[in-house]
This record gives C-alpha cells, structure tokens and sequence, in this order.
C-alpha cells in the first residue's frame, strides 16, 4: 500500500523523490526494496527514486538535479528565468545553485556567491531564485539581447524595479560576468524609459539599435484633436512612428478597428508604420529596410518644410 505522505512529496517533486525523504516518512531501506520489486518505484541513482511512469521531461530533471546537489539547492541562471517565464528564455537548461557550497560529481552546480535567503523563494513548487537575483545570474550564460528581453520582462510585470537591478549590479565585485552584463543592459535604458509593453517591442528595440537607428522615445503620448494618444515608440523631431502589432493586443476585429483608425488621424500629421513579433523576430532586415525608407521620406519631408 502506498503511503500518501512520500507519494505526495514525490509527486510535488515531479516525480522524484530521495531515500533521506522516503525515510523521513517512514519508508526504510527493506520496504524501499519492496516497492522497487513491485515497480512502486523506480530507483533511478544511488539515492534517488521516482515514481513509475514520471516521465523525463525538464520539470522532472531540473527536480532530479536539485536532489542530486543536496538539500539547500535551489534553481537559478537559465532554469529559475525559465520558471518565472521570462522572455527569452525556454524550459530545457539544467542551472542549479547550492546554497552550503557543496560539490557533487554527480550533478554540475553554480558557485553561490554573494547569495542570501532574500535571494530565494518558492515558485511554482520549486526553490528557487528571485527574479532580481536570477536577472544578476543569468547574463553568465546569455547574451545581452536575451538578458534585455528577459530583464524588459521581469520590470513589465513588476516582478524586479530598476532601482533594484542596478544596486546589485553596483554591489556585485569586479570580474562577475553576470552583473557585468547586468550593467551593459542597464545602460542601454534611457534614464526614465518605461519598461517595453511585450517582448516584440524589446525585439524591435533591438533590431534598430542593431542597425543604427537612434534611439526612439517609448510609450510617446501626443495630443490630436484634443485626444491623447500613445504611440509605442516615436522619433518626434521627424514625426516618425512606430507601432507594434502583438497578437495579444491585436488578435480581435475592434482592436484592429481601433488602431487603423487610430492611425488614419495619425497620418495627418505623422508617418506611422507597423510590425508584428513575426516582423521584428524572423524577418530582422525587411524591418530595417522598411524603417530606413520611412526614416529617409520624414527627413526629406521635415526638410521641405
């Protein structure tokens, strides 16, 4: 018969479970034999069980992993950004920190330094680190575009401030990859700028930086007619607007109603044009061409008048 106590925290652990747990709950070393015997459970390492039939997806591994390392690890870098659901960053990488420092040969682990008990929380059913502390970690492993869009993410939803990020990259000692990248994308913020409202915005923040474009103002409010409106990002000394397309914001007939609408008073006096995340995220250089024949056009247009 199996006892609900370590099926319960098996379970919670997609499936695995350690013979300290199976213990704990009053399983010892001949019922564990028993159990194995009758396929109740799988013994999987030399002290790591799961449940027959837990299948080896990345929940169950990163689980897997943080037993292996003992029990103060948590999950951090790429495996804790992809838990909060960061952007940028897909289930599948296996980072794990151990919080005493210990070392085992059974599973790679993060040195944990300078982390605290701040530093970790739960999420999701698993310990791991804070958003705050994960965008610190996270550029060791990334590139700064990832980190950006996981970072735009992160200051959205209110999950981290800006004001936070930057203590601890300023905290952080010299020689630390990750709050080094933490500081380059810092930097790329213009003081004030509101976080990007989806993340083909960050995309297409970055595709014309890539390509030299100045940096546009974001979220820009302009007054037509007596009418506020917020344009997603604008270059207001030549009347030149962009606005993104997202399906979350556009996938309906009222709200395309509305943005075309919006836009026929926007021409009047403004050269607008669009891109959706399919845009900015595959066709990078289409994006490019296109915003440096609009840039080309408001120039000459500004300068004939």
């Amino acid at each position: 018969m199996i006892s609900r106590s370590w099926a319960e925290v098996a379970s919670a652990q997609h499936g695995t479970i350690t013979g300290r747990q199976l213990s704990a709950a009053g399983v010892g070393p001949y019922r564990r034999a028993v159990l194995v015997e009758r396929g109740l459970l799988v013994h999987s390492a030399r002290d790591l069980f799961s449940l027959p039939g837990a299948e080896p997806a990345w929940p169950h591994l990163l689980w897997r992993a943080l037993l292996l390392a003992g029990g103060q690890a948590v999950a951090s870098h790429r495996s804790a950004a992809a838990l909060w659901n960061l952007d940028g960053v897909s289930p599948g990488a296996i980072d794990v920190i151990s919080l005493d420092g210990r070392r085992s040969s059974r599973i790679a682990t993060h040195r944990p330094s300078g982390i605290s008990e701040a530093d970790v929380v739960r999420h999701r059913g698993f310990p791991l680190t804070t958003v705050g502390r994960t965008l610190t970690d996270l550029g060791q492993l990334t590139d700064d575009d990832t980190l950006e869009r996981s970072m735009e993410c992160g200051l959205r939803r209110g999950d981290v401030g800006v004001d936070e990020l930057r203590d601890r990259a300023a905290r952080a000692g010299r020689g630390q990859t990750g709050p080094a990248a933490l500081r380059r994308v810092l930097d790329r913020r213009p003081a004030g700028a509101v976080p990007t409202e989806s993340d083909a915005e960050t995309l297409f923040l970055q595709v014309a930086r890539r390509a030299g474009f100045p940096t546009p103002d974001r979220q820009y409010t302009l007054l037509v007619g007596g009418k506020r409106i917020r344009l997603d990002f604008a270059w207001p000394s030549i009347r030149l607007a962009v606005e993104i397309d997202g399906a979350a914001t556009h996938a309906n007939a009222d709200a395309l109603g509305r943005d075309l609408r919006r836009q026929n008073v926007l021409v009047l006096g403004w050269l607008v044009q669009r891109f959706t995340w399919e845009d900015v995220a595959r066709y990078p250089a289409d994006v490019v061409d296109a915003l440096g024949k609009a840039w080309g056009y408001a120039t000459l247009r500004l300068a004939s008048h």
